[in-house]
């Protein structure tokens, strides 16, 4: 999992796409979200965003996302499961 961040118009979404473009869609899957500045006090406003817009990879998590630290838990159970997968 890789995660590009910057100022916004810093050339985040050309530098993913490019890599996506480069390394092929059978070796590199992109999911992209945003964050807006209105979601500051959501807790992980990007992986909620990202998991909703994405049910294949949603149901790679074993729990509900409710509070942020059963979030957190299951982001990383996510990460786990991904690894898992690649090896």
């Amino acid at each position: 999992m890789v995660l590009v961040f910057g100022e916004p118009g810093s050339g985040k979404s050309v530098l993913v796409r490019e890599l996506a473009r480069l390394v092929g869609p059978d070796r590199l899957r992109v999911c992209a979200t945003r964050v807006y500045r209105g979601d500051a006090d959501v807790p992980y406003a990007p992986w909620r965003t990202l998991l909703a817009e994405h049910p294949d990879i949603r149901a790679l998590v074993p729990e509900p996302l409710g509070d942020a630290q059963p979030v957190a838990d299951s982001i990383e159970a996510l990460g786990r499961r991904c690894a898992a997968q690649l090896i």
